[in-house]
């Protein structure tokens, strides 16, 4: 089950900085994803997820990107996805075919540059 949290103003939810995605499983959260808007780029929020330990691979990770282009999509915004380096290739795939999916514009996180130096 997800639940959407709006830490702002629930009135206006074209001027909110930020929002946050949980994904239950039974009464445990098992991963958050957080939309934050860029303090570097208009229109355009950076997402992240994480995944506890103990859900992981299990597609977790999967469904709350998937809930987070469902909302870029409805909001009209553009993402920049921040990779870790752990599974950053497996999820530039997952990220390429939503893109595809849902139309969404991805813009380049500007920190990738500089994840390749430190593999």
């Amino acid at each position: 089950m997800f639940q959407l949290f709006y830490p702002e103003d629930l009135d206006n939810p074209h001027e909110q900085t930020s929002r946050y995605v949980a994904l239950f499983e039974r009464e445990t959260i098992a991963g958050i994803g957080k939309l934050r808007k860029s303090p570097r780029d208009e229109g355009v929020y950076e997402s992240s997820v994480s995944v506890d330990p103990i859900f992981q691979g299990k597609g977790y990770g999967r469904r709350i990107m998937k809930k987070e282009f469902e909302i870029a999509k409805e909001m009209g915004w553009k993402l920049s996805v921040i990779y870790e380096k752990e599974g950053r290739q497996r999820l530039k795939k997952i990220v390429r075919e939503f893109v595809q999916t849902y139309g969404v514009e991805l813009i380049e996180d500007p920190l990738e540059k500089y994840a390749h130096s430190s593999e």
